[in-house]
This record gives C-alpha cells, structure tokens and sequence, in this order.
C-alpha cells in the first residue's frame, strides 16, 4: 500500500518576521470605514500571511532515502510510498503556533465576513480554515444565514456535510448547487480532465446519453454500497470547490496556483499532513528544505478502468483496485484499509430469469485499528487552552456525534447488490455475517455485482466486483449453468437449493481434501444421453516442466480424469448434477477443474472454475 507525497521542486519559502499579531478590525465610528475592496484585500493578505507563517513553522526533518519521482507534474515530485516500509506514519499534531496563527486568521475572517457577507471567496476561506479545525457547528451557523451566490453557498454546506461523512446530505447539497452553478462552473465540476485517461475520455463523451453515463461511472466508482450515499463522486465534488478555494489564495508550499496544483488537486484533493524535509547542504547559503504535502498512505484508485467503462457486464474476472500507482487516490474513512474479497459466484436459469448464488468470506485478519486517547494528548489540549489566546472554547455538537456514533453502531454489515444496466433497477441482499451464502431472482439481462463486508468497528473491508450476463435460453438449444465448488463434508446434494449452503466461500484447498462439483443442464431431449468428462490441469506449467512430461522424463501433476454417462435422462425442465470428488494429493499451485459435458450427436459444453492447492 502505497503513500502520496507531494515534494515542491522549488522548495520553501523562508519567510522571517511574520507577525502572529492580529489585525485589529474595529474602526472609529469617526473614521471613514474601509471598502469592501479594501476588506477584501485585507484578507487576502490576513490569509497569505497565515499560509507564509505554518510554511516557517512547520519543523524540519531529514530526508527519506527514496528520492526518484513517480510522476512530475509541473514544478513537483510525486510519489508513491510504500505503506509497509513506513506503518508508523501517521498525522503529526501541529505545531501549538501553527493553531494560534490560525485562530487568529479566523477573528479575522469571521469579522472581515461579517462586513461583507455576500464576498465568496471571504466566505469560502473562512469555512475552509473552520475545517481544519473540525468546527462544524460555527461552520454551519455561518452558512444557515449565508448572502453569497446560491451554488457557492449550497458547495460549502455539501463540503461541510461530506466532511462529517453524511454523504447523502452532502449529494443533496451538491445537486442543489449544480443545478445553480453557470454553465461553465458546472463544465468544470462534472468534467473527467485528471481523472482518467484520454481514451476514457472520450469513451465517456460519445456514451449514449451523458447523463447516464456519468452517473453510471459514479455508481462504478461508489467504494462500498452497504455506506449510505456515494462518498467517492462527494469527494469529486469538494476537490471541485477546492480548485475554486485555492485558486486565488496562498499555499503552504509557497508557490503561484497552476496547472499543476490544479491536477493534483483534483486527483487527490487536499493534503492530510505537511511536513519539511532537510536536504544535505548543496555549499551555498540557500534553503535546502523542501516542503512535502502527505495524503493519506491507503489512498486507492476506485474509478473504474476503461476495460470496465467499455462494457461492464463483460468484465467477467474482478476489476481490483490500483494500489502501487493509482492515477486518483481515495480513503474511505469509514474504512481505510479496504481489500479484495474472496467469493465464489453462480449464474442459474430460473425460467425466463437468472439466480445468482453467491458465497464470500474475507481473508483471516483479527487487527483492529482503534483510536485511544493517550495523557499526553491530553497535557497537549491543556497547553493549547492556557497558551492560545485567539482560541474560544467550542461547545460540543450534538448532531456530529451522533452521526459518527450511528456510523459505527453494529461492527459486522454484509451485502449482495446488483445494479441492472439495461433499466437500471437496482437489488440488494443484506446480512450481518462475515460468512455468507446466498441467493437472489433476477430478470435477465446485464448486471454490474458487488459482494461486500464491512467491518465498521475496525474499519476495514472487503469487496468483488464485477459484471455478469444473461440472455434467454433459444428454444432447441442446450446450455449450462456456472460450475460450484461445494465442500466435500455433508452428504451430496440433489437440487441447488440444497446444495447452497455448500458452496466453499474461498477457492482455496488443502492438498488432499475432498470436494463436491455441482451444475445444472438446460434443454435436454427427454431420453438424451451425456457423456461428462471432469479433469484437472495445472495452471503456468513451465515449458521445461511441459517438455519433460512429454518426454517422460518426468511424471504429469494432473490427475487421471474422471468420466461416466448419463443415459435416459428426464430432460423436461432443469437437470441438477452434484459428484463427490476425493482429490489427490496435489502440490501446491493454480489449478483449472472442467467439466466437460457432451449430448449425443450435439456439441460439447465446457464448464471451469479455477482453485489454489495450498498445503
């Protein structure tokens, strides 16, 4: 798992003798008061300097040895960082300066708005500054009376409400604003430059119907569908406004907006933590400090790739999601540390419509990741309270609390969605387990399926997902259903409902263990007979291996094959086979069961499913 960096080429700025003094707003009723230009730019330079101040402040460290860039864009070195080389990283408390210098930007502010409540960029400075400082409840009451431009004020309370992870508060808001924005405002929140390659775009361009097709890739894009609301297409939205915040203001890093904070911006949205690296002195009197922005070390790429945009119920085998180089990075905070899931999936006909049956459990993994107040965080707060004279005791909210106490109520939540591309109805099988087997009646058609298990107390994970197909049977015709792996304990079932709660949730075997193969047949003859054929082939069998077995020099792994014949069997409606297998002793590896099955006087029909012997 990776880290962002971001590494300003250009370095820091030093900035010395930058005052932490306030800026006194309160005028003599004699006096002419300012403009609202004058009040404007008083800000500007309020915020400038705040930016110039956390620049100085931030404390230096050494430089990580890996120094070679992933990516630059335009004046930075991006990387990736490898999460196992550096689990210690976390957020590091500011510097105590750093939070008065910021109290004192937001007296500032807060008075410079109050004289000017209809200035945008007053406002929108003002609530980001509160953001840092997780002070909702002032956030919020500023903006339940807010005179800026509608989309601008509905942005910030989308913002607002994304950051306290109610992300279906925040669509609400952002829809609002979208529909308010001018059109070249919109152009820019709803565009896909930075977020995907040009051939993705152009794909999603030439889509029937451009509305569908943003929102179908949202839906693709949506992390888990067991969390209420689509936090990742949010998450778009506040790196939007973001660009519209940041575009006319100052920088930690000390440089003039451009394209590139732009892209990077938009492809990862806002910093989590900065830091200051000290480079080796180059033997002149110049800063060798550089500024690094940290985004979140799991962040991960949950857009999806263009094999998927171009049709997604082909997508037969998962789309994982990009860890070692994401083009955009994502961390859901409600489960940062999400992983693949392991689960089998079956396609049934069920007369003119198709059951899904499913099973799925997440790899064995007992961390959990709580938070835990320490006495030092503690001495901390009370230095921060008797040394700060800007800041004002906050009262807690009741409404902020209770939305992170309901999030994490039940720990266990699992789910099985399908999302139909032809209508776009959408169902959903819910459970508590972390092991599940079931089912679900579908019409057929076209589908995108995810299978998901969260685990909320721990914040962690586990997700398939894919696409999957079916078309009505042709009269006349024969077809199969998917092949399963049932476990090999328990008698052998004699129907598929019988034999679900069978189905081995990972395709993981033990050498030597036994298992059961099941299947249905469709639009057999009344009388036919078949001839089945069940083998097993390993799987990236070296060519040195391959060429000794052909030689007989060295001994085949695969097993001998398995046949037997079916004769006068009942075709009218669904045949339903089931085989115990005792399994040899196998080596460890990938290897491919199929079954091969073949109506008299008819073509052969194939089924596969690939396992891992493990010892």
């Amino acid at each position: 798992m990776k880290s962002v960096r971001i590494l300003s080429f250009l370095g820091a700025l030093l900035i010395v003798g930058s005052p932490l003094a306030g800026t006194a707003l309160l005028q003599d009723p004699n006096k002419a008061q300012p403009d609202s230009s004058s009040l404007h730019q008083r800000a500007k330079n309020s915020q400038a300097r705040f930016e110039r101040s956390r620049n100085k402040l931030i404390p230096p460290q050494f430089a990580r040895l890996k120094v070679n860039c992933d990516e630059i864009v335009g004046r930075f070195c991006f990387r990736h960082e490898n999460w196992d080389e550096d689990p210690s990283w976390e957020i590091m408390e500011e510097p105590i300066p750093v939070e008065m210098a910021r109290a004192e930007l937001l007296g500032d502010l807060v008075a410079i708005n109050a004289a000017l409540p209809g200035d945008n960029w007053v406002l929108g400075q003002l609530i980001y500054y509160l953001s840092e400082e997780r002070d909702w409840k002032r956030a919020e009451e500023l903006l339940s009376g807010c005179q800026a431009t509608p989309w601008w004020c509905n942005s910030l309370l989308g913002f607002i409400a994304h950051s306290q992870s109610d992300w279906m508060k925040a669509e609400h808001y952002f829809g609002l604003a979208l529909n308010q924005m001018p059109s070249e405002a919109e152009r820019s929140f709803r565009s896909f430059r930075y977020l995907v390659d040009s051939e993705s775009q152009e794909l999603l361009a030439v889509s029937t119907g451009t509305e569908a097709a943003q929102n179908l890739f949202w839906l693709l894009s949506d992390p888990l569908y067991l969390v209420d609301g689509n936090d990742r297409m949010t998450e778009q939205h506040v790196r939007s406004l973001l660009v519209y915040l940041r575009k006319d203001s100052a920088n930690p890093y000390g440089l003039s907006w451009g394209d590139d904070l732009e892209e990077l911006t938009v492809r990862y949205g806002a910093e989590k933590a900065w830091e200051r690296e000290q480079q080796p002195p180059d033997g002149f009197l110049t800063d060798t400090r550089n500024i690094v922005g940290r985004h979140h070390p799991k962040s991960q790429e949950f857009l999806p790739p263009k094999f998927v945009l171009q049709n997604p119920a082909e997508t037969e085998s998962e789309w994982s999601l990009e860890r070692e180089s994401p083009r955009t990075g994502y961390a859901p905070p409600y489960a940062p540390n999400l992983k693949a899931l392991t689960a089998q999936i079956g396609r049934f006909r069920r007369g003119d419509s198709l059951m899904i049956v499913t099973a799925f459990r997440p790899e064995e993994d007992s961390e959990i990741n709580q938070e835990t107040k320490t006495p030092q965080d503690t001495e901390r707060a009370q230095i921060k309270a008797d040394n700060n004279p800007f800041l004002v005791p906050i009262p807690q909210y009741s409404g902020s609390q209770n939305r992170e106490t309901d999030l994490y109520q039940d720990s266990f939540q699992s789910g099985l969605f399908l999302h139909s591309l032809s209508d776009q109805d959408s169902y959903r099988v819910l459970g508590t387990d972390s092991t599940a087997q079931s089912s679900i009646l579908v019409p057929n058609g076209s589908y995108v399926i995810g299978l998901e298990i969260l685990d909320k107390s721990a914040k962690k994970a586990w997700r398939i997902r894919r696409g999957l197909w079916q078309e009505s049977l042709t009269p006349g015709l024969t077809s199969l259903s998917d092949l399963l792996i049932l476990s090999g304990a328990g008698t052998v079932p004699s129907t598929l409902e019988e034999a679900i709660p069978q189905i081995k949730p990972r395709l993981t075997i033990q050498s030597g263990e036994p298992i059961k193969l099941a299947w249905e047949i469709y639009g057999l003859r009344n009388g036919e007979t078949l001839n089945t054929r069940i083998g097993i082939a390993r799987e990236n069998v070296g060519i040195f291996r391959r060429l000794g077995e052909f030689m007989r020099l060295l001994e085949s792994d695969t097993p001998t094959e398995m046949s037997f014949q079916d004769i006068n069997i009942d075709g009218i409606g669904t045949v339903f086979r089931a085989i115990h297998i005792d399994l040899p002793d196998l080596e460890t590896g990938h290897y491919t069961i199929t079954v091969e099955l073949e109506p008299s006087g008819r073509e052969k029909m194939l089924l596969s499913r690939n396992i891992a012997v493990v010892n």
